[in-house]
């Protein structure tokens, strides 16, 4: 709710169309204050899905970044043996030498 002039509480509303944001007007009085708290609460709630597809979000590229981590030493240590029996790499591909 805006206040201007002469003291009066109104309420505007953006509103997106194929043209842009255009101002609606809603308002004034207990019924446009209302509309300004359904505004305010719905605003609150998707500030609070958005949180919280954040943390979920972070918690994905955290699990996905142990997975990778978790791989890199079996994939070592497997290198480490074929190598020691006698094998090389040649273009991606195990080799064994002769």
């Amino acid at each position: 709710m805006k206040v201007r002039g002469s003291q009066r509480r109104y309420l505007y509303r953006s509103v997106w169309t194929a043209k842009g944001c255009v101002k609606q007007y809603i308002g004034k009085g207990p019924g446009a204050e209302l509309i300004a708290h359904l505004d305010a609460t719905v605003r609150r709630e998707r500030q609070v899905a958005k949180l919280e597809w954040e943390e979920t979000k972070f918690r994905l590229a955290k699990a996905d970044l142990d997975l990778d981590q978790a791989r890199v030493l079996p994939e070592l240590l497997a290198d480490a043996a074929l190598i020691l029996s006698g094998f090389h790499r040649h273009h991606s591909e195990w080799r064994h030498r002769q």
